[in-house]
């Protein structure tokens, strides 16, 4: 009867299927970089590619974009750099 409730009751959490990564430069408008790769499977392989890019590349700043399967909605994450 638990089970039964639980199934009932709980809600089915959809994960983003693609991350992107945004690159804004010092004024904040967003820009292309050929050098670098921006679409990823997995957010972790997202989150690592960003974090080399800052080294990389420290006049821009990047962000993680991804959207929910059903398209309705996209969600970015700002990464605030360390002073």
């Amino acid at each position: 009867m638990f089970t039964a409730a639980w199934f009932f009751t709980a809600k089915y959490y959809q994960r983003p299927k693609q991350y992107s990564i945004i690159v804004k430069d010092e004024r904040g408008n967003q820009i292309n970089l050929k050098e670098i790769r921006s679409s990823f499977q997995t957010q972790e392989v997202a989150y690592s590619f960003l974090r080399e890019y800052e080294k990389s590349f420290p006049n821009y700043n990047f962000s993680i974009e991804y959207s929910l399967p059903n398209g309705k909605s996209k969600v970015m994450i700002q990464i605030l750099k360390k002073l």
